[in-house]
């Protein structure tokens, strides 16, 4: 007689292991809209040089292209939001002082700890082999963070963890946007929750917000024109219209995100796993220029900022640099 987990066990189960949110869906295709919306972006190479979206296009239609006779999807969604770090340090408290001297660039959120690849995936693998101890016959099981082919963001609306907002991102009441995804495509087959109704109305905050106007309408992101994707996805610098918007940030945009209302009073994480660090959080702009190869990799071992090269860095250092120029006027001061 086959012995199987609950879909409220492995809820309980998720939550000990340290996920905040936790939800299942049915392993089905994208419904023709979203479908047709995929293939859209594709069309129009609105995925620029991330050619792996276009390699991986058909495996994210249908989760059981990717995982065969996959039934269900363990989405789960993990906190990362922290404040900002104060304007500046207090002249009197040198123990709180950034390295360096002179303008500082900005790092996007998720980047301010240890790589979420890292950490999302040793949960998920943690959660998988509870699940798998706890079946007869041993199901199928396999964890995506969000370098696997699935339509993550979709299948967790649908599993209720949240909806998609207009900036693109899954939105939570609560949590607002500050969420990493996770998944677990099984052939299991259990019971799915309901989709979260869409909160957004008629804001457009986000949209308005965006610099660039990446947001090239509700849930419509073009990445060859979002600050991300030139910091993030590529080594090459944008053109210059883009470039001149790109300072003080050096890796990743959190300006949509700022923008959303659901983002204005946000939980901060307590997980010790999710704390900022000083070493990545604060970023001199000036070490960034003069630093060799070797020394910038050292920085950033362990960080999601390892993804950018160190030439890629230093050169976006400075454009920051060239739009700073007074010491005493750090771009994230402004």
């Amino acid at each position: 007689m086959a012995q199987l987990p609950t879909s409220p066990q492995i809820k309980a189960w998720a939550r000990e292991i340290g996920f905040d949110l936790v939800g299942i869906s049915e392993a089905l295709p994208l419904d023709a809209a979203n479908a047709q919306a995929w293939r859209d972006y594709l069309d129009q190479s609105r995925h620029a040089s991330m050619h792996y979206l276009a390699r991986t296009g058909p495996l994210r239609l249908d989760p059981r292209q990717f995982v065969p006779q996959a039934q269900s999807i363990i989405c789960t969604a993990t906190n990362y939001y922290s404040p900002d770090p104060p304007r500046g340090p207090k002249p009197h408290d040198p123990d709180k002082s950034p390295p360096g001297a002179g303008p500082r660039g900005r790092i996007a959120r998720y980047a301010r700890f240890g790589d979420y690849h890292d950490l999302i995936r040793h949960r998920l693998h943690l959660l998988k082999e509870r699940i798998a101890q706890a079946c007869h016959p041993k199901p199928r099981l396999r964890c995506c963070v969000d370098t696997a082919p699935l339509a993550e963001k979709y299948h967790a609306a649908r599993a209720g963890i949240g909806w998609i907002g207009k900036n693109s991102l899954l939105l939570h009441p609560t949590f607002g946007s500050y969420l990493l995804l996770g998944e677990i495509v099984t052939d299991l087959p259990l019971e799915p929750d309901q989709p979260t109704p869409d909160h957004c109305r008629q804001c457009t905050r986000c949209l308005d917000a965006c610099p660039t106007a990446a947001l090239t309408g509700p849930r419509c992101l073009d990445p060859r024109r979002c600050l991300a994707y030139w910091t993030t996805e590529t080594e090459q610098l944008p053109p210059p219209d883009i470039a001149r918007l790109l300072p003080p940030r050096l890796f990743g945009c959190d300006t949509c995100q700022d923008a959303c209302p659901f983002n204005q009073h946000p939980t901060p994480t307590s997980d010790p796993d999710r704390q900022p660090h000083p070493q990545w959080t604060y970023q001199t702009l000036a070490d960034l220029v003069t630093l060799s190869d070797a020394a910038l990799k050292e920085r950033f071992a362990g960080s999601a900022i390892g993804r950018a090269t160190p030439n890629h860095l230093r050169q976006l250092a400075q454009l920051a640099l060239k739009k700073a120029p007074n010491p005493h006027d750090s771009p994230e001061n402004r």
